[in-house]
C-alpha cells in the first residue's frame, strides 16, 4: 500500500522543496502531512463525496451513507453492507460518512471495497485514495504546498492533479443514482 508518507515525500519533491533521493526532514514532512489532512477535510466538508444529513444522537446505532453523525456518547457502527428494502448490497463507491464524537470529526469514504478513514492520519498510515492514482493525489498535494511557498509546479505535476480531480469528478458522478421518471 501507499502510505502518506509516500504522498507528502512525492508531493514535496513535486513542489520542489525535497530533491530526488532525499528524504524530507521532520518539518517538511510535518507540512506535507498538514496539507495532505488539509485536502481530505476540505474535500469532505466542501460536498465532494456528497451532501451530508446531520443526524444528533445520544443512542447507539449503525450509520448510513450520506450521514454526518454528531454523537453524544453512544456507539456507531460502520456498516459493511447497506440494507434497502430488504435487498443488502455493499456501500456505494466514494459514500461518505462523518462521526463527531466529543467535537472531532472523524471522516470515512468507501472506496475498493473498504472504508477508508481520511481524517487523524499519521505518514505511517495508508494514504486514503491513493489506489485512484499516486502521482495524481501527490500532485494535488503539491499544488497546495507550493502555493504556500509561491512557487510553480512542473507542467506534469499540475497534469497529474487535475487528471486525479478530473477522475475522482467523474466517477463521483458516474455513481450517482439515476434520476426517477414519473409519467402521469
Amino acid at each position: 500500500m501507499t502510505t502518506c508518507r509516500d504522498i507528502v515525500t512525492r508531493a514535496l519533491q513535486m513542489s520542489g522543496i525535497v530533491s530526488l533521493g532525499r528524504d524530507p526532514k521532520a518539518a517538511e514532512a510535518t507540512l506535507g502531512l498538514s496539507s495532505l489532512q488539509s485536502l481530505y477535510d476540505e474535500w469532505v466538508n466542501g460536498g465532494m463525496f456528497g451532501r451530508l444529513k446531520d443526524i444528533y444522537t445520544a443512542s447507539n446505532l449503525t450509520a448510513n451513507e450520506g450521514e454526518r453523525i454528531h454523537n453524544d456518547g453512544a456507539t456507531v457502527t460502520i456498516p459493511d453492507t447497506i440494507t434497502n428494502d430488504g435487498d443488502e448490497r455493499a456501500p456505494r463507491q466514494f459514500a461518505c460518512i462523518v462521526v463527531i464524537a466529543s467535537g472531532v470529526a472523524t471522516n470515512r469514504v468507501y472506496f475498493n471495497g473498504a472504508w477508508q478513514t481520511l481524517s487523524g492520519l499519521d505518514l505511517a498510515d495508508d494514504a486514503p485514495l491513493a489506489g485512484l492514482s499516486v502521482d495524481g493525489l501527490a500532485g494535488c498535494v503539491a499544488e497546495r504546498i507550493a502555493s504556500t511557498f509561491g512557487g510553480d509546479l512542473s507542467i506534469g505535476a499540475a497534469r497529474a492533479a487535475k487528471a486525479f480531480r478530473t477522475a475522482l469528478s467523474y466517477k463521483l458522478g458516474s455513481m450517482q443514482p439515476e434520476p426517477v421518471q414519473v409519467y402521469f
